[in-house]
């Protein structure tokens, strides 16, 4: 039962990691800009790759990072729910 319950929890977890760092790929790719999790001292808070290329790519490169490893997550929940 333990197990049972680790499984649902980390399968929701790894949706969640998956859903909420898609939907902030999702709008750059509507938009083309990228809210950040700092405030800018000046000037708006959202960076595109033409106003600061380095810091779009970190918060990009993030987000696809929690993407993947929320994937493999359910990777590992799928094959311990058929095993």
């Amino acid at each position: 039962m333990k197990k049972l319950v680790s499984i649902v929890l980390f399968g929701t977890f790894c949706v969640a990691l998956v859903y909420f760092f898609g939907i902030r790929i999702f709008d750059w790719w509507q938009t083309g800009q990228l809210a950040i999790h700092r405030k800018m001292i000046h000037g708006p808070d959202f960076v595109s790759y033409d106003s600061d290329a380095v810091l779009f790519a970190w918060e990009i490169g993030g987000c696809v990072v929690f993407v993947v490893m929320g994937l493999l997550g359910l990777g590992v929940v799928v094959k311990e729910i058929r095993e």
